[in-house]
């Protein structure tokens, strides 16, 4: 799959494979999910003390962090993306 760069690889940082937000969505226990531009999709839970994400339960906190590049464990083992083709970029 293309990254937004245009080439055919997901970008790397030291943690490995990363995707870009592109958006969000709840799933089906409410919790917040952030859509990636690999086509993969990965949990921002504000659940203190185990998680601790509180910019997800606002819409400002969550449009403050689209474009965010985020470890992208499904990359890393090879997976196909999750969502629809037209929704990654």
């Amino acid at each position: 799959m293309m990254n937004r760069s245009g080439e055919g690889q997901t970008p790397q940082c030291d943690q490995g494979p990363t995707g870009a937000v592109i958006g969000f969505h709840r799933d089906e226990e409410r919790h917040w999910v952030a859509d990636l531009d690999c086509g993969h999709t990965r949990h921002f839970r504000h659940n203190p003390p185990w998680t601790n994400h509180p910019w997800v339960t606002t819409i400002k906190g969550r449009a403050a962090h689209m474009g965010m590049a985020v470890p992208c464990v499904t990359c890393a083992g090879g997976d196909p993306p999750e969502i629809a083709p037209d929704l990654a970029r």
